[in-house]
């Protein structure tokens, strides 16, 4: 049996990126000066890389069918959980897959971000505007089973 979760995502900018390269010799421009907002200009979405559910006026919903049958048993790795990184294009389709494991789970995670990779999603929407989202979906191999009270246990009296 597998568990899967959806959690957001932090989405991550290259602009803090660091640059080797020398800085320029140019003094700093003023800040720009602060213009009104244009009406209707702030529908867009704030940039084309893919938004953490956070950001998302609606999120976007699994539409493939996935029966429990279609994930690869792997019961010698045991009870363990792994994640993986999903990017969601504003089409619904899934652009990209990262997987982010451990290296025993690796074989895991990628026979599981093969199927991942052929699902679909209604897009992610950023104020009614189709945008990509980056999602991490955990996956539970092998869960323990539910805790049962046996009969053998003391069953405690109501109180008065």
């Amino acid at each position: 049996m597998v568990q899967v979760t959806f959690t957001p995502a932090i989405a991550e900018r290259r602009d803090d990126a660091l640059s080797l390269a020398p800085a320029p010799a140019d003094p700093p421009e003023p800040p720009p000066v602060e213009q009104p907002p244009t009406p209707g200009a702030d529908d867009t979405p704030p940039s084309a890389d893919a938004l953490p559910l956070s950001a998302l006026s609606s999120p976007p919903d699994l539409l493939t069918p996935v029966p429990a049958s279609i994930w690869p048993p792997f019961p010698e790795l045991g009870h363990r959980i792994f994640q993986l990184e999903v990017i969601v294009a504003a089409d619904g389709k899934v652009a990209a897959v990262n997987t982010q494991c451990d290296e025993a789970l690796c074989a895991a995670a990628d026979a599981y971000a093969a199927i991942v990779r052929t699902w679909e999603f209604t897009p992610g929407e950023y104020r009614k505007h189709p945008v990509p989202v980056r999602l991490r979906i955990e996956f539970e191999l092998n869960p323990p089973p539910p805790e049962t009270p046996t009969e053998s246990s003391p069953t405690q009296p109501a109180r008065q």
